[in-house]
């Protein structure tokens, strides 16, 4: 009776090891994915099978084939254009600035997997900015300067509405937009 205890014993310390080893924690403000070793085969097999787990960790078993980190903390996006007057004379310049952040949904988190993990954080900024500037120069459409400056929160809803689309794709959410104006003295 004492082997069969101590034998459970030395399973139980045998496994609590493994299991300590293969423990995967998760960073605040991330996410795990993990992919599936068997469907990194053939071509034909479609798309790696993978899993995405937000601020939890995990205990890695052999089949999973990679553990990669997701970063789930908010962006800023800045960017600048220019205001134009009905000569094509430069009036002033529009500076919007929009808060961004990887959404935690299932299926923004797998959109952000796919399209943003492993993405140089530059390259992320260049595709934020630009969507942004194209978005505010929609918003504007022929808007006068002191139409912005008067219907601001307008503007800022006009460019939300353009840019979400855009941010969908990439499976992330806007937190806040804000739009200034920076008159140019004549």
């Amino acid at each position: 009776m004492i082997i069969v205890f101590e034998l459970l014993l030395l399973a139980l310390a045998i496994l609590s090891v493994l299991a300590l080893l293969y423990r995967v924690r998760c960073p605040p403000d991330h996410a795990l994915v993990l992919t599936d070793r068997s469907s990194e085969g053939s071509l034909r097999a479609g798309p790696p099978a993978y899993r995405v787990l937000a601020d939890r960790g995990v205990f890695r078993l052999p089949s999973v084939g990679s553990v990669d980190v997701l970063d789930l903390s908010p962006a800023r996006f800045d960017a600048f254009v220019p205001l134009l007057d009905d000569r094509g004379e430069r009036r002033g310049e529009v500076h919007a600035v929009a808060q961004v952040r990887v959404s935690r949904r299932t299926v923004h988190l797998r959109r952000a997997a796919v399209r943003v993990m492993g993405m140089p954080r530059r390259d992320l900024d260049a595709i934020g900015e630009g969507a942004l500037a194209v978005a505010v120069r929609d918003a504007l459409g022929g808007r006068s300067a002191e139409h912005v400056e008067q219907d601001r929160e307008e503007v800022g809803a006009d460019v939300r509405d353009a840019l979400g689309p855009v941010l969908d794709e990439l499976g992330m959410e806007i937190i806040d937009v804000q739009v200034r104006l920076k008159k140019r003295d004549v």
